[in-house]
């Protein structure tokens, strides 16, 4: 049995990273998977950024490129921008999971430059 989460899940949407750690808490290895709301990217665009929140599921329209762009129809939430070495330092106590799911949100360069020394381990 690994001391930490075996799987680490980074969702930006804040309406999708509900469902995700819901459905996590249900499954009978939970204790091996970890949720984390949360956006990847690089150490230059770390921080907060806004999304669209009160989206149903699997609505995903807005990616880390378009952040600025605001829909008049969505509510809009502050979510932590973090690189994949800060989550994995911080977040994870520097342990780095077998199993690292990220939806990237099309900024798939951006999340890979933020993992460097994660990727190098």
């Amino acid at each position: 049995t690994p001391p930490e989460p075996a799987v680490t899940c980074v969702e930006a949407l804040p309406s999708n990273s509900a469902v995700l750690v819901a459905a996590a808490s249900a499954v009978p290895w939970r204790a091996h998977l970890r949720v984390v709301a949360a956006a990847a990217t690089s150490a230059a665009h770390a921080g907060t950024m806004s999304l669209p929140s009160g989206l149903a599921f699997g609505i995903e329209q807005i990616g880390f490129q378009n952040r600025d762009h605001r829909a008049s129809d969505h509510a809009f939430a502050d979510v932590r921008a973090v690189t994949v070495d800060e989550l994995v330092r911080e977040d994870l106590g520097g342990h780095v999971p077998l199993v690292l799911t990220i939806d990237t949100e099309g900024s798939d360069a951006l999340v890979l430059e933020g993992a460097r020394t994660t990727l190098a381990r």
